[in-house]
């Protein structure tokens, strides 16, 4: 009799239906996070709106950016002038 206390919980979750739920619901949240780990690309996209010219990203444009993804300008601006 206290060897079944000890054991209802494990038998109130059966492992092997819950196994394939818990993969589906894995990969679900893996792709979630995938997807939300793109969304600064299309942030960085708005705000270059199409200020990319020939000789690259103007002093402007950089410097929002530097901030909004709290870069340091400086080392930015070195390896803009390396290229």
């Amino acid at each position: 009799m206290i060897a079944m206390i000890f054991l209802m919980p494990i038998l109130q979750i059966l492992p092997l239906p819950n196994v394939p739920f818990f993969w589906v619901l894995f990969r679900a949240y893996s792709h979630w996070r995938a997807l939300k780990f793109l969304q600064p690309s299309k942030d960085l996209e708005r705000l270059l709106n199409g200020q990319v010219i020939n000789d690259g990203i103007s002093c402007s444009s950089l410097s929002i950016i530097c901030q909004t993804y709290d870069l340091d300008m400086n080392v930015i601006k070195k390896y803009k002038n390396a290229q």
